[in-house]
């Protein structure tokens, strides 16, 4: 009688093996560059100040982008956010694009702060322009409001 002893397929491990190193690479090619549809870019004009609104599920946002004649490596950005319903956290960032819409870099403009009173205000930086940037979007992040405990 058998001592309940399998014998193992090596075949089958290899395809196992095979499929996740598979995986892997896709998954790595998945996550590198993103890009951001024509739609939804917001191109850089030129020295002046550009005044816009945009929107996401989360929130609404109206903006104002300064870029000076006199540093036109930078960007002046500054406005309001608004939540489009209760939420406990809400997080909104600019990302660059180059000329195809991939993200070159983001930074955070504002941040709500977690289950704080008000959700929403006003925001005002001067960034660096990464090298190659042409446009940006924005990006919120946010937390429904789920009640209190």
């Amino acid at each position: 009688m058998a001592t309940g002893t399998k014998k193992r397929n090596p075949m089958r491990w290899r395809a196992v093996l095979t499929a996740a190193a598979v995986m892997l690479v896709l998954t790595a090619c998945a996550g590198g560059v993103q890009v951001i549809p024509t739609g939804e870019q917001i191109p850089i004009l030129g020295s002046g100040t550009h005044p816009g609104q945009w929107q996401s599920m989360d929130a609404e946002v109206r903006y104002r982008y300064t870029v000076d004649s006199q540093s036109p490596d930078r960007i002046q950005v500054s406005g309001t956010i608004s939540p489009r319903s209760r939420l406990a956290e809400l997080k909104l960032a600019m990302a660059f694009l180059d000329g195809e819409g991939n993200v070159l870099e983001s930074r955070l403009l504002y941040s709500s702060g977690y289950r704080q009173e008000q959700i929403g205000g006003t925001f005002e930086q001067t960034l660096d322009l990464p090298q190659d940037a042409e446009a940006f979007t924005f990006r919120s992040q946010s937390q429904a409001f789920r009640g209190y405990r």
